[in-house]
């Protein structure tokens, strides 16, 4: 499935969800009604768990984040709001977990790596600004999770960022 980890005494991860289920989730069932999307976190509020229907599952708090990021195809932090690094994309590109943010939740994460820019119906386009339209963000979502070589690119580009910008030896 699909995951999305975060604090939710943090107004972000709320809004984050909230932004995903309502506006994002409808657009990709039609497409993959498969897909499951994983809501995790402490603290979540009562209202999150209204969400939850066949194809969203809100499970609140989990104790291994390494399983959690193994156990699901695609990793999303579709962040309207926040600032810095976001722990939970790098969490997750360690672990090999591909992910998708929106153009808030690549600020701070340097990200430099070729897929950047990728071709999308016919035209070049940077994922950063296609995340912030709940179609194209539902769009890539499926194509990162029904296609082999979409998500073995962005595992791959998630190891290589880790290795540009946070691995130490990089900049020796």
């Amino acid at each position: 499935g699909i995951a999305f980890l975060g604090g939710y005494q943090h107004k972000p991860n709320v809004e984050a969800v909230t932004f995903f289920v309502e506006q994002v989730a409808p657009l990709l069932l039609v497409k993959a009604p498969e897909i499951i999307f994983y809501v995790y976190g402490s603290h979540l509020p009562d209202f999150l768990h209204n969400f939850g229907s066949e194809n969203i599952n809100i499970i609140g708090f989990v104790d291994n984040l390494d399983d959690l990021y193994q156990q699901h195809r695609v990793f999303v932090a579709p962040l309207l709001s926040g600032a810095g690094i976001k722990g939970k994309l790098s969490d997750a590109m360690q672990c090999g977990t591909p992910s998708l943010t929106s153009t808030i939740g690549s600020e701070g994460m340097l990200t430099t790596t070729k897929n950047e820019q990728l071709p999308w119906n016919g035209e070049i386009i940077d994922t950063r600004e296609m995340m912030d339209n709940p179609q194209t963000f539902a769009d890539a979502a499926v194509r990162l999770y029904q296609a082999e070589s979409d998500f073995k690119d962005y595992q791959h580009n998630g190891f290589e960022i880790l290795q540009q910008q946070y691995d130490k030896s990089f900049w020796q």
